[in-house]
């Protein structure tokens, strides 16, 4: 079988059926008019969906204090044997037997809702589900570390389940990095639950090789009075599609997305977010900024969709970009939909290169103009980065986003 066969089959078959239906998108897509995906989608997906038990040396990866580490390297699945009480983690096979994965996988993200969506719910053979149980607050960051790394050019398709239940809180930090040069293809899924009073930060840090393409689906359920916030932060990766998907179901909630893109060569970033509001009284904001150097490009296509009967809704959203480069190229798109009176919405987007001016006077001050544009850019990106609650891991955001920075303008 080309699709996996080993767990959720009607649900591979079907999702199956429907990537083959559709295809991959192309240019006459408009949400894709700005993004070509198709280089980087390797061909002739290979699937394993036995699970295999490799040895990972848990020990050989930068953990940051106190955390639970998970650690995802190809299909295997290191979860550590002792959690705190109140939190239950599982990978596929594990839930599998425990009869658990049917009302969970696809009950946030329908797999009609892009092909990608549909490739990933056929072909994943393994991920993890989290489960942290009503009045808990987990006070261990939880950090999940993807090591997208193979012996030869590979797909990779991870997938998390996370279910808050209700006045719930946990704290997750996310990497995803790669240890080799090969060029991969990765179609990753998250779905999240926010029962009523839970409260969640989430902190992605995304460090690939320029040659892998990586298409992410980020998923929100929010019920009555939770709260999210959502940070990433974009240094690799060829090419970088970041969808992310929240429904406002019931009155309260709040989401804060904040991003920070760093792009050099020719890398190329898309941010695609669409934020439903569904419910009344609910508050969202978006923060997005760009840095871009050489050849690179990005795109910010931001959706707040405020529905009737929304009352009281909150909806902002804010994409700004630095360019170092007279090639470097951004499409910022912000859209408002709303469709009730009662709220307040705004929206706002800002694109330019550095001011020389500015750089004339901190050389005036006696610092040269290398360093001049680095602070200047580190003033643009210490807003985002300073939206990290974790100290420790803000430093490892912190350190990797000057490295970068050091390669670009020195």
């Amino acid at each position: 079988m080309p699709y996996r066969t080993i767990f959720l089959q009607d649900q591979a078959k079907a999702s199956w059926d429907h990537y083959n239906a559709i295809g991959y998108p192309n240019s006459k897509d408009e949400e894709w008019r700005f993004s070509n995906p198709n280089p980087w989608l390797l061909s002739n997906p290979i699937i394993n969906d036995k699970k295999t038990i490799l040895p990972i040396n848990v020990s050989s990866y930068d953990i940051i204090d106190n955390a639970i580490p998970i650690i995802i390297y190809d299909n295997n699945i290191s979860i550590p044997e002792n959690l705190p009480d109140g939190i239950e983690i599982f990978d596929m096979h594990q839930a599998e037997e425990k009869n658990i994965l049917n009302g969970s996988i696809g009950t946030v993200e329908d797999y009609h809702s892009s092909v990608f969506s549909a490739e990933n719910m056929a072909l994943f053979s393994n991920g993890i589900l989290i489960y942290v149980h009503d009045n808990i607050k987990i006070n261990h960051p939880i950090q999940i570390i993807h090591n997208i790394s193979h012996k030869e050019n590979s797909k990779f398709y991870p997938r998390i389940y996370l279910n808050m239940g209700v006045n719930s809180h946990a704290e997750i930090c996310e990497t995803e990095i790669s240890n080799d040069d090969n060029q991969h293809y990765v179609n990753s899924v998250i779905e999240i639950v926010m029962h009523e009073n839970s409260n969640l930060d989430w902190t992605l840090l995304q460090n690939l090789n320029f040659k892998i393409g990586h298409i992410s689906s980020f998923n929100l359920a929010l019920e009555k009075n939770s709260e999210i916030n959502y940070n990433f932060y974009d240094y690799g990766g060829g090419f970088i599609r970041r969808n992310i998907d929240v429904n406002f179901f019931d009155p309260g909630s709040s989401l804060n997305v904040n991003g920070l893109f760093l792009l050099s060569k020719k890398q190329h970033v898309d941010i695609c977010s669409k934020i439903n509001h569904k419910s009344l009284a609910c508050h969202s904001n978006q923060l997005i900024k760009g840095v871009l150097s050489d050849a690179a490009s990005g795109v910010f296509r931001g959706l707040a969709h405020v529905e009737n009967q929304a009352k009281k809704t909150n909806a902002k959203q804010a994409n700004h970009n630095l360019l170092l480069s007279s090639n470097a190229k951004i499409n910022s798109i912000p859209i408002l939909e709303i469709y009730e009176d009662d709220v307040q919405c705004a929206h706002g987007s800002t694109t330019g290169q550095i001011d020389e001016e500015a750089i004339f006077y901190l050389q005036s001050r006696g610092i040269n103009r290398n360093d001049a544009i680095e602070l200047i850019v580190r003033g643009f990106t210490d807003e985002i980065i300073n939206k990290i609650n974790n100290d420790s891991f803000k430093n490892m955001v912190k350190n990797i986003m000057i490295e970068k920075m050091n390669n670009i303008i020195y």
